[in-house]
Order: C-alpha cells, then structure tokens, then sequence
C-alpha cells in the first residue's frame, strides 16, 4: 500500500471515532505499543531538539529505506509520532519528503494539543524529513559512483 493510501486510511480510522478526546486516547494508546526503545539508542544524537518532553527518534536506512523507532517522556508525542514512524516505515525518502504537512489537523486532534506539543511533533517530523533528505542524497551519490 503507498503511503498515501496508508495516510487516508490512518485518519479515516481515527476519525471514526466521534469524540475527539477518545481519538487522542486512541492515538495515546498505540504509542503504548510500540516496541520498545533500547536504552543504547537514548542518546544525545538521537534526542529531538524542540520538545519539552525527552524525546529520541532512532534512524536507519537500509537499501535506500528508512526505518524510524521513537521513544518520549511524554505518552502523547509518542503515539502521535508513532503515527509518523509507522506511515514512514520501510519507505523511500522521496515518499517521506512528499508526504504533505496536516496530518494531525487531518486526524482532528490539532485543536486538541498545546502549542509546545505541536511544535515539538513538528521538531520531529522535521527530524525524519532531514534523514530522509540525507538518505536520498546518499542514494543519488552511489548511483553516481555505480555508473
């Protein structure tokens, strides 16, 4: 499934749920359920700048995908950018880069979430978006070595 697809699917879900306190429970909830975060990975090279809570996002890139894990103090941050880790997982960095900005005010949890928490998924969608760019200009770098 593309990404897009795999967007609208995630905020036709979420949206079923009326009640817009329930969807951000919803949301708060798969973050629970990520897998867990390596002690190892909590480092200052991981941590996301910008966020009031701790928050570190681990990144790899394997045969131009990208592969994104994240961890926070904060169980809201988690799950909504648990949201981003799982549409991002295995993708190209040219679908990341694509990808539009609004998918929480798509999900209608934007007006449900302070400034600082906002700006702090923004800080970490930026993270994944700088990988993504980096991977891509690796990629393009090894074609260019190849031929």
């Amino acid at each position: 499934m593309d990404l897009c697809e795999q967007r609208r699917r995630l905020v036709e879900d979420l949206r079923l749920i009326e009640d817009p306190h329930e969807r951000l429970s919803v949301v708060v909830d798969r973050g629970r359920h990520l897998p867990a975060f390596p002690a190892a990975e909590r480092v200052a090279g991981n941590r996301v700048p910008g966020c009031v809570s701790a928050t570190y996002l681990a990144k790899r890139a394997s045969e131009g995908r990208c592969f994104f894990r994240i961890d926070s103090g904060s169980a809201l941050v988690k799950g909504l950018a648990g949201c981003f880790c799982q549409l991002y997982e295995g993708r190209g960095p040219d679908e990341i880069l694509d990808d539009p900005e609004g998918l929480i005010a798509e999900m209608g949890l934007d007006r449900m979430i302070t400034p600082n928490r906002l700006s702090g998924i923004g800080e970490v969608r930026k993270a994944m978006r700088r990988f993504a760019h980096s991977v891509r200009s690796s990629v393009g770098e090894q074609k260019e070595d190849g031929e």
